[in-house]
């Protein structure tokens, strides 16, 4: 049985044995707020892996992601609630190259 590590897709380079890490999306859910009661809302961000054709970044594992975010609505009280918001969704990308290996029977 052999075990295959995941890693983003902009560092895979020579180690297609592996599982690349392409794209990653987190959609959040909150309760609607008072001026906008009939809906919840929702918050998707997404991490797209991108290659800079730069070897030296590939070679230094450096990740290559760009964000985007698409709502209709997410209201906040304060910026401290966007920004706890940003940083789950990028422990969550930190964490998925290092995730439990998947075993194959390769």
């Amino acid at each position: 049985m052999k075990t295959k590590k995941i890693i983003p897709t902009a560092i895979l380079g020579d180690h297609s044995e592996n599982i690349g890490i392409e794209s990653m999306t987190v959609r959040y859910t909150q309760r609607a707020d008072t001026n906008d009661p009939l809906d919840d809302q929702y918050l998707t961000i997404e991490a797209v892996s991108y290659d800079d054709g730069n070897e030296e970044s590939v070679t230094k594992g450096e990740q290559g992601y760009y964000l985007t975010l698409s709502t209709e609505r997410w209201a906040i009280d304060s910026p401290a609630e966007l920004t706890a918001v940003a940083e789950d969704f990028m422990r969550r990308l930190q964490a998925a190259p290092e995730a439990e290996q998947l075993k194959t029977d390769n």
